[in-house]
Parts: C-alpha cells; structure tokens; sequence
C-alpha cells in the first residue's frame, strides 16, 4: 500500500471590480496586486472595488512602477536623516538617507506596502540606483555643511546588492 500524505492548500485570491475605462492590462496588474496584498494579510482574498481609494492608490502605485521603467523618477526624494551621537551630539552631523515617494496629490506613499512590490516586479534595482544617485548630488551640493560628517547610512534592497549587474553598475 501507498502512505498517504496531507497536504496544506493555502489560496489567496485577488479580485478586481472592473469598471469604465479600465482596460485589460491594467485589470490584470491590479489584480494580481490585490492578490499579493492577500497573502500578506494571510487572508483569503482581498478584493479592489472600482473607483476605491484602495485601487487608485494601486493604480497609481502601478503607474509608478511604469514610469521607473521608463527612466522617470517622479514622486521619489530623499530626507537626511541625523544621527547623532547622544554623548555628544555636536561633534558630527551623520545621516540617514530615507526614500520617501510622494503621490500626486501630495500623501506620501507608505513604503512597507511599496518596497516589497518594487522587489517583486524588479524596479527595486532602478529605484536602489535613483537613491544612491541623488545621495550623491546632494553630497556634491552641500559639501560645505558636511565638514563633522563621518558617516552616511544609504538602505538598499537585498536584492539590488545580490544582483551583480547593479553592483558593478554603483
């Protein structure tokens, strides 16, 4: 006789309420959104409803995401972050570099939900690129006040750093 084994099946659905408008790529992109969002609220499905702010600020997201592609970085700066040391907070100006990703309207978009798509569908690695880029000018263009400055923290994705192009491209 054969032993049986038991399985676990686990299904996260993503749906979309399609409306005016809303043409067939953009239907599957945020659909597909919708069901990555699902699995990380571990529930079983989450569903878009058209005109949703939900699904504006996906189809914005995605839209983003398109324009990354395309070589623009709009919505994307940086903050500099101090880090000082509490025992003596005037002997350095050290930073952090932040990413921050403005939409449209001006709201900031919250990065927990955007960073992990932008590792998904690969855009991290331009993004990673765009921050180290503009760390760099802003270097360059306040090399007057950084005279105490001993370090500078710049966050990049593990898989920027694991992909041996954008390595040897930095």
């Amino acid at each position: 006789t054969t032993p049986f084994r038991d399985y676990e099946l686990n299904v996260h659905l993503g749906l979309v309420e399609i409306g005016e408008g809303m043409d067939e790529q953009a239907a599957l992109r945020t659909a597909q959104s919708a069901c990555v969002d699902a699995l990380r609220r571990n529930t079983d499905f989450v569903l878009y409803e058209h005109n949703s702010k939900e699904m504006q600020y996906r189809a914005e997201e995605l839209q983003l995401f398109e324009h990354l592609e395309n070589g623009t970085t709009r919505g994307l700066f940086v903050e500099m972050q101090p880090l000082m040391d509490l025992q003596n907070p005037l002997a350095s100006l050290n930073v952090e570099v932040l990413l921050r990703i403005r939409r449209d309207n001006g709201e900031l978009i919250p990065l927990h939900t955007f960073i992990p798509d932008a590792e998904e569908n690969g855009t991290i690695s331009i993004i990673d690129k765009w921050v180290f880029m503009a760390t760099l000018d802003w270097l360059n263009s306040n090399q007057q006040y950084l005279e105490s400055t001993k370090q500078i923290n710049v966050n990049l994705s593990g898989y920027s750093l694991n992909n041996d192009r954008f390595v040897t491209d930095l």
